[in-house]
Order: C-alpha cells, then structure tokens, then sequence
C-alpha cells in the first residue's frame, strides 16, 4: 500500500494483525523518557521472535547514542525505530499515538524494490489521477523511490508527506508523468473490498478462481460474501478451485479461514510457536474457527456456510512477493492439505503471529512474537516457496492472459477431478 496508504498496511499488515493479536494492550502509566526506552528495548528483546542473530548489547548502545538525553517520550521514538529496524522483521514497527499520525490516503500500493502498482482503489486518489496496475514508478517527487521509513523490511514505498505526489511512471515501455492529490484521510471508514471470482473454463469442466482480498477482520460481513461468492461459482459443481492470494500483504487470519474453510477442508489446519516453547492450534470444525480452543467471532457468515459440491477438490493457491503476513498464513493453512500446489513466486516471508504493546504516550510497537507451523508441524519462519515458479504479469493481473493462472490451469487439467 505505500507510505500513505502504509497507515493502512500499517493497519492492515499490522493492526489488522491484531487480529492474530492478544488484542490492544492498555496504555501504561506516564513514565520518564529514559525508563519509557529502556522498557520498550527490554520488551522488544524479550518477545521478538526474529531477534536471535541480533546483538542487542550494541543495539542498546546505538539507540541510547540516538537519544542520550530525552526530554519527552516522542525523543526516543527515532531510537525505538533503530532497535525495530535491526529485526529485520517486516512486521516491525512503532505506531505513534493517535494525535501524532497524519491522516493520509493515497489508495494504492506499490511494492518494494520492484516499485510496482499492484492495487489501485476503486475511486482512490491514484485512480482518479490515471495511476494504473502494473505502472512502475521510477521517480517519486524527483527522488528514487525508497521503502517506508528507509526500512527495507517493508516493502511500501515512501511517498513523503507532500499532499501533491508526483510520480514518474513507465507504462507499456512509454514514461508518463502523473500528480496525485492525497485525500486527508487516514483510510475510508466504509471501504470494503470483497472477495471477488469467476468461473474459469477446462473443457469439459468449470474451474472456480476466487481472488481473497486483503481484509481487517471487521465487519464481520466480510467470510459471508465470500461464501455468497463461492456458492454462485458452484451452482454447477467446479472441478477444482483457484484461490489467488497474490495481493494480501495482510488483514486478519481468522476471516480468511472462515471464508476459505470449505475449500480448505477440516480439522487442525496451523499453529502458533513461541519463544517459550507453547504450541497454539488454528482449527476449523463444523463451519468455525478456533485459535487455541477459543472459538473466533469471524466464525460467523451471514447468509449461512456454503458447502462446495464436490469434497475435498483440487487447489491452486496462487502467491507472490507481495503475499505476506496473514497471506502466507493461509498458504500455511493449506499445506498438508492433499491435492494443493502453488504457483507464483516467493513469499514475503513474515508468516508469523504479530503481537503488540501499548506505550504510556499512547504509541504501540509491534513485532512478530510466534512462527507458524502447519497441521503436520512444519515450522514456518521465512519466505514460502512456490512449487511452480511463475513471474507474475502486473499489468495482466487476474484476466484470462495471467501466466500465474494459465500456469494453475494447465495443473488443474491433469487431476482426475477436471480430466476428461
């Protein structure tokens, strides 16, 4: 999404994780600037899952050196950002309190380092500017573009804080010039992205192809249209379904499952490992979601749960760079699973639970505290790899040309279920 919209994907790769979170944690009393630093770097030290090859004696050193004498708590978030950074953990990241965040709407989201449109909203500021998917920006306000906070563990691109952007693009081999008015808003209050989909054709039968956008977990309408969707693709049965999660670099595991669990299947389907050795289970039974024997609230779907015609179908998850956090999550979800491949490129590499604290400014850290493992315990802490390496074509994204989708096709024609 980028840096403005990165208040997005930094509340939807991030606070939308919290979904996959213990929930906010309350703000602490007041402490003096020196105390509020030392307790963030004891707390990061502690729970970060993706700290071990960090020294922290030397990161304690650099940070105290870039806030030796704080006079308020906003004078040792700069520090607080240096110890995150050296995690290298894309889900790393200080979030200010709610005075200090600028409200901020680009609607897009363009990748890093390739610099690549991958989303564009419907009505955004960078459609209504001529911004395109599949545009390469090569230039923001004159300047190579960089990712947010200079943290390559992100992969938005910063686009300053100017309310004019202007971008130097390359479409189809042509360089074009476009300015972007940002909206002075954090992020629509009543956006919703569905899950959209087709019915996709092998002769003599029909393939469901479902791309799950990306979703915070609220409202709780959201797995509900998704059953709606599937229900209409199998009004005559599919032989097998493509699930394209291309383009979630985040958003709430636990909608993903509702909506998705009868394609994916039942039981013990993932986990959370943590530092201390626990073990928590994903399961989805009888229509719900469960973490850690706690049923989820996104177990509900309006409408009813849909169960597709044909059991246990053949499955074509489709992934990219961009897939990430709770994205890579659902391609935990699906691993194990007979008769599942994917096809694309490799994963962001964060499939992991993100946790949070509050600070006693109001600001909130957060980082990755627990790896994934899937229903036979794998334990997953990096980039998933796909099992057929396909570019993704931006510009052909999601039609009949994608060479990510033929490439799932081709696949699909040799299972039994969409043989002749």
């Amino acid at each position: 999404m980028n840096a403005f919209r990165s208040l997005t994907i930094l509340l939807v790769i991030l606070t939308t994780l919290l979904s996959a979170c213990a929930g906010l944690i309350p703000t602490p009393e007041p402490q003096p600037p020196k105390e509020y630093l030392e307790n963030a770097l004891n707390w990061i030290q502690t729970h970060a899952v993706f700290g071990d090859d960090v020294d922290w004696e030397e990161v304690r050193r650099e940070a105290f050196a870039l806030a030796p004498n704080p006079q308020t708590t906003a004078d040792t978030h700069p520090a607080i950002r240096l110890a995150l950074q050296r995690l290298d953990d894309g889900f790393s990241s200080l979030e200010l309190p709610l005075a200090d965040r600028p409200d901020r709407y680009t609607g897009m989201w363009a990748v890093y380092p390739e610099n690549t449109v991958i989303v564009v909203d419907h009505g955004g500021p960078a459609e209504r500017a001529g911004v395109r998917v599949g545009d390469v920006i090569e230039l923001i306000n004159g300047a190579l573009p960089k990712p947010f906070r200079d943290n390559p563990a992100f992969s938005e691109l910063d686009f300053g804080a100017n309310t004019q952007v202007q971008l130097t693009l390359r479409r189809a081999g042509q360089v074009q010039l476009i300015e972007v008015t940002v909206d002075q808003i954090a992020f629509p209050a009543d956006r919703l992205d569905k899950p959209v989909g087709r019915r996709l054709s092998v002769e003599p039968n029909g393939v469901g192809y479902i791309e799950s956008t990306g979703h915070s977990g609220y409202p709780l309408t959201w797995p509900g249209l998704a059953h709606q969707l599937i229900r209409k693709i199998d009004r005559e049965p599919v032989c097998g379904w493509i699930i394209d999660i291309r383009r979630i670099g985040g958003g709430d595991i636990w909608s993903y499952l509702a909506a998705l669990g009868p394609i994916m299947g039942e039981g013990d389907v993932g986990g959370f490992a943590y530092l201390d050795g626990a073990h928590e289970l994903w399961r989805y039974l009888d229509g719900k979601v469960f973490w850690a024997d706690n049923e989820r609230e996104e177990s509900l779907v309006e409408g009813g749960i849909y169960t597709p015609k044909r059991e246990m179908p053949p499955v074509a998850l489709l992934i990219s760079r961009a897939t990430s956090a709770a994205g890579e999550l659902v391609i935990v979800a699906f691993e194990g699973r007979e008769k599942v491949r994917t096809f694309g490129e490799p994963t962001r590499g964060i499939p992991t639970l993100n946790i949070a604290t509050g600070l006693s400014d109001g600001a909130i850290i957060y980082i990755s505290g627990a790896f994934s493992t899937d229903r036979n315990g794998k334990l997953y802490d990096g980039p998933i790899l796909s099992d057929e390496n396909v570019k993704t074509d931006w510009v052909q994204f999601g039609t009949d040309q994608d060479p990510v989708i033929l490439a799932a096709l081709d696949w699909l024609k040799t299972q039994p279920e969409c043989g002749n």
